[in-house]
C-alpha cells in the first residue's frame, strides 16, 4: 500500500543526486575551461630585471630573535618595518601568470589539525619555493614536514601557530626563511597587486574566507584564509589556493577577491583591514 510514495520519494532522491552531479560536472568542465585558456607560466628568472645602475638602496628589516618572552610581545613589537623599494612597471601586460608552485595546505588529504590550519603555512611554503625555482605541484611528504617544522617554530616564537595576521607572518618570513625584503601594502588596488605580479613577485593575501564563494571549500568554508595570487587575466587574478586540492591557477573574479581581502582582527575578518604582503628574494 506504501509503495507508490516510496517509489515517489526514490525518484525524487534520484533526480536530485543526479542534478547535483550535473552540476559539479558543469562546474569542473568549466573550470577546465578556464584553466586551459590561462596564459603560460613563467618563472621569476623570465620576468625582465632591472639593471644594477637602476636599483635603489634596500632597506633591510631588523630582525628580532625569538626569546623565552617572545609570546608576550604586542602586535605593535612584532610589526616590522616592511617597505622596501623595487623596480618599478612602466607598462603592465594584458595577462600575467607566475609558476608558483602549488600544495594544498592538506597536502596529503588529512585535514586534521594542523592542517586545516595550515594556510597560512602554505602560502608561505608556495612563495618560498618559486624563489628556488621549484614548479609543479610540490611534494606532499615534504610539504608535510615543512608545515610541522614551522608550527613547531611559531608555537616557540609566538605561542601559537593559529590564525596568524600579515605581520606575525611577514615575521615568519623573516625569521624561519630568512626573507629580508617585503612589503606589507595597506588598502590594495587592483592595479597595486598587478604591478607586484608584472614584477614577478608573488602576493600574499589574508582573506574572508567564506566571502571567497569557492565552490570546492567545505560549506560554509573557513571564517579565515591566506592563499597567494600568482598572476592575473583580463578579468580576474590567478591564485594558488591551499584551501582546496583543486586550488592550484583558480581564478577569483577582481571584484570576488578584493572584496574578500582581510586581515584576522582578532577573529573579527570581515572588518579587518585590507593588506597584502609581497615577499622578494634577498
Amino acid at each position: 500500500m506504501r509503495l507508490k510514495p516510496v517509489i515517489s520519494a526514490a525518484v525524487l532522491i534520484l533526480g536530485l543526486s543526479a542534478a547535483s552531479a550535473m552540476w559539479w560536472y558543469r562546474f569542473d568542465i568549466q573550470q577546465a575551461y578556464n584553466q586551459s585558456q590561462l596564459p603560460p607560466a613563467v618563472s621569476f628568472d623570465q620576468i625582465e630585471q632591472p639593471t644594477e645602475d637602476a636599483k635603489e638602496p634596500e632597506v633591510i628589516i631588523d630582525k628580532l630573535e625569538p626569546t623565552e618572552t617572545t609570546s608576550e610581545k604586542t602586535e605593535q613589537d612584532i610589526i616590522p618595518v616592511t617597505s622596501v623599494p623595487d623596480k618599478s612597471v612602466t607598462e603592465l601586460p594584458k595577462t600575467v601568470n607566475l609558476a608558483v608552485p602549488f600544495t594544498s595546505q592538506a597536502p596529503k588529504g588529512n585535514w586534521d589539525l594542523p592542517y586545516q590550519e595550515a594556510c597560512e603555512e602554505a602560502s608561505l611554503i608556495m612563495v618560498n619555493s618559486y624563489y628556488q625555482k621549484k614548479t609543479g605541484v610540490l611534494d606532499s611528504t615534504e610539504v608535510e614536514s615543512e608545515i610541522a617544522r614551522m608550527v613547531d617554530f611559531e608555537n616557540a616564537f609566538f605561542g601559537t601557530y593559529l590564525d596568524t595576521t600579515v605581520a606575525q607572518t611577514s615575521l615568519l618570513a623573516e625569521q624561519f626563511y630568512g626573507f629580508e625584503n617585503m612589503e606589507i601594502i595597506e588598502n590594495p588596488t587592483v592595479e597595486d597587486i598587478k604591478n607586484k605580479l608584472a614584477a614577478g613577485y608573488p602576493v600574499i593575501v589574508p582573506a574572508a574566507g567564506q566571502a571567497l564563494g569557492n565552490p570546492f571549500f567545505t560549506p560554509p568554508g573557513p571564517l579565515y584564509h591566506m592563499l597567494v595570487i600568482r598572476g592575473y587575466t583580463e578579468t580576474g587574478f590567478i591564485t594558488n589556493d591551499p584551501g582546496t586540492r583543486r586550488g592550484e591557477a583558480y581564478v577569483y573574479s577582481f571584484d570576488r577577491l578584493m572584496s574578500s581581502i582581510h586581515d584576522w582582527n582578532d577573529g573579527l575578518v570581515s572588518e579587518g583591514q585590507s593588506v597584502v604582503l609581497v615577499l622578494m628574494p634577498n
